[in-house]
């Protein structure tokens, strides 16, 4: 709103101007020789005087000069525009058709803009009774605080109406989309007047603030047509194409004189629900643990497939009589030929660790990777699973007693001579095949 003080200077400005026009008009009347002319001389000239009015007009804005209710002049101040027939605001040499499309009209347009050498004011012959319409204006614009672009809010009296595009922000509660949800948008939204006395006079009070209000409706027919997610990333042409030719945006512009410019509606940021966004966390949380579980498996799958890798190799050393390095050597050169040659002595050693541990589970190693992995893949060691699972702390225990239980085989194995850990496994290799028989027998 206007404060005190400026309408103090309007005052004091309209006295300066009313001292002007006796001071000259007293002047003027004092050279005239007759007498009786001086004082009737004196008062037509301050009467002329002050039917002089002017006023200023900043650049990009227009004013309307009213008289006694009505609207006599409009005073346009912006380069490289001017009033068509109608009131619009076009460019020089253009105007606008039925249509609402720019038209030339034949001119010859400057190739230079033209700039008056009195810049923006206006004068002209009135009367007392002429003056600048003043209006209250209430509208939130966007702009740059600390390095964020927030939302501020005004609320001014104004004697111009703004003919440049200018973007304002609008919130809309609780926009229901396509797949349900309820978000808060907010938009912005750029728009200007195009004909300043249809904006003025046809349009409701405050028309920026009035003018949103009409676009909210149309806001929220277009958010239902649209999931949630691919409405966060809409842009401002995808929005334009099917907004322009709303019902609102042309009701806007033919009645109320006011237009949206083109690609000028966007969202300025998305508010979803509670309860979305703490699902949206939730699963989030989901992800990251169950990246994080994956990567822990596969470091120690890695990890065991190595020591598994470790054991079959030095199996085929004590059986062979090979040097470690040889054996490493041929598993690296082909891992596929490599298991053909030692099947035998791969099968029974991966039996032995599967009884010894008593887990029978798949040996998974997605963390192995080149020849070891290849390999491992080959031997694809699958075991049943006779009793489920046993509970966590039994697991432990167990797990404590086979691993006593490995160290002392492992070191009666490393103590056999070369010919005793052939025979030992061949035993091992007889007696599963005829395990796996007695097993087959009940099926069948």
């Amino acid at each position: 709103m206007e404060s005190k003080m400026l309408k103090g200077i309007k005052r004091l400005k309209r006295i300066a101007f009313l001292i002007v026009a006796i001071v000259v008009a007293v002047t003027i009347a004092a050279t005239i020789p007759s007498p009786s002319l001086k004082v009737p001389i004196a008062v037509i000239l301050f009467l002329m005087l002050s039917c002089i009015r002017y006023t200023t007009v900043e650049e990009g804005t227009t004013k309307l000069i009213m008289r006694l209710g009505g609207v006599v002049k409009v005073f346009i101040q912006w380069t490289g525009y001017k009033l068509d027939k109608k009131g619009n605001v076009v460019p020089v040499g253009y105007e606008l058709d039925e249509n609402y499309n720019l038209v030339p009209m034949g001119e010859k347009i400057p190739e230079k803009p033209k700039r008056p050498w009195y810049g923006g004011l206006r004068i002209w012959i009135g009367t007392p009774f002429d003056k600048v319409h003043e209006y209250n204006l209430r509208y939130h614009s966007v702009e740059e605080v600390e390095g964020k672009r927030i939302p501020v809010f005004h609320e001014i009296r104004t004697d111009c109406v703004m003919l440049r595009p200018d973007r304002y922000w609008r919130k809309t509660i609780q926009v229901e989309t396509k797949d349900g949800q309820f978000p808060d948008v907010e938009w912005q939204i750029g728009m200007r007047s195009e004909n300043p006395e249809k904006t003025i006079f046809k349009s409701p009070h405050n028309w920026v603030e009035n003018g949103l209000n009409e676009l909210e409706p149309s806001s929220r027919s277009f958010a239902r047509t649209k999931d949630l997610k691919p409405f966060l990333d809409l842009k401002r042409t995808q929005i334009w194409d099917e907004m322009k030719n709303d019902h609102a945006v042309t009701l806007l512009r033919e009645e109320w004189g006011i237009k949206i410019d083109e690609n000028e509606i966007a969202i300025f940021a998305v508010t979803p629900s509670k309860a979305y966004q703490e699902a949206l966390a939730a699963r989030s949380k989901a992800q990251m643990e169950a990246e994080a579980m994956k990567k822990r498996a596969e470091v120690e799958a890695s990890g065991r497939a190595a020591e598994i890798m470790g054991t079959v190799i030095e199996a085929v050393v004590r059986a062979t009589g090979l040097s470690k390095k040889k054996v490493k050597e041929e598993f690296q050169e082909n891992p596929e030929a490599f298991y053909k040659k030692h099947k035998a002595i791969a099968d029974n050693t991966m039996t032995k660790l599967s009884m010894e541990e008593r887990a029978y589970l798949r040996i998974e190693t997605p963390g192995a990777e080149g020849a070891l992995g290849d390999f491992l893949r080959l031997i694809g060691a699958w075991q049943r699973i006779p009793g489920g699972k046993p509970p966590e702390e039994k697991r432990l225990q167990k797990g404590e007693e086979r691993k006593k239980i490995r160290e002392k085989k492992q070191k009666w194995i490393e103590d056999m001579t070369s010919e005793e850990y052939e025979r030992y496994m061949e035993e091992m290799y007889f007696e599963e095949e005829e395990t796996a028989k007695e097993e087959e027998a009940p099926k069948k």
